[in-house]
């Protein structure tokens, strides 16, 4: 029997921006809504169909909005993300603002925050 979760339209037709900062072995997710981060940055493993398992059960009914950095891993990723339901681009790292603090104290968590 299926109860019935408050979840199930929290979400609906909401947009959610995703920034990925993709790596070969992982990828670190951020998700934001207009409002608010929907929690820390978090890790998975580097597949599109992971990620849009992931976002159809924790955020059902959102309108799915992704970014990552251009780089070693080509279009790959975007084009399946694309072909899930989940619109996603590609932006060139040199076009992200970035402060000096930002520069000095890089990780993973902060790009993909930045991203979304």
């Amino acid at each position: 029997m299926k109860t019935n979760d408050s979840r199930d339209n929290l979400f609906q037709d909401q947009d959610l921006f995703i920034g990925i900062d993709v790596h070969k072995k992982q990828w670190t997710v951020c998700i934001m809504t207009n409002y608010v981060s929907c929690g820390r940055p978090f890790s998975i493993n580097p597949s599109a169909v992971v990620l849009s398992n992931y976002l159809k059960k924790h955020y059902p009914g959102g309108i799915y909005h992704a970014v990552y950095e251009a780089g070693f891993s080509g279009f790959w990723a975007a084009r399946r993300l694309n072909e899930l339901g989940i619109k996603c681009i590609v932006v060139h790292a040199a076009d992200i603002p970035t402060n000096q603090k930002e520069k000095v104290n890089k990780s993973d968590h902060i790009d993909s925050t930045k991203l979304a």
